[in-house]
């Protein structure tokens, strides 16, 4: 990912519904680190709105997008910790 492009993910980056509001870069994420982070979660919102989907027709997928969830929640607990909470 190139600067550029995690300029445009961190400026167009808006809370999903039911995620962690993610708008405040914590000091110890550069920004392309940052992005990733946000382009993850919108990875996982938009995903989530094909719930039915996956829970149908692709159980595997499910179980990756679980994955990648947990994986996100550990990403997010280590840099914002308990202020996500707020």
């Amino acid at each position: 990912m190139k600067r550029k492009d995690a300029d445009k993910i961190i400026k167009e980056y808006r809370p999903h519904k039911g995620f962690f509001n993610l708008s405040i870069q914590p000091k110890e994420l550069n920004k392309i680190e940052y992005a990733k982070v946000l382009e993850l979660q919108n990875y996982l919102a938009r995903s989530n709105d094909k719930k039915e989907y996956f829970l149908e027709l692709d159980i595997v997928g499910w179980d990756k997008l679980k994955e990648l969830s947990s994986n996100l929640q550990g990403i997010i607990l280590e840099y914002w910790g308990e202020s996500i909470y707020n």
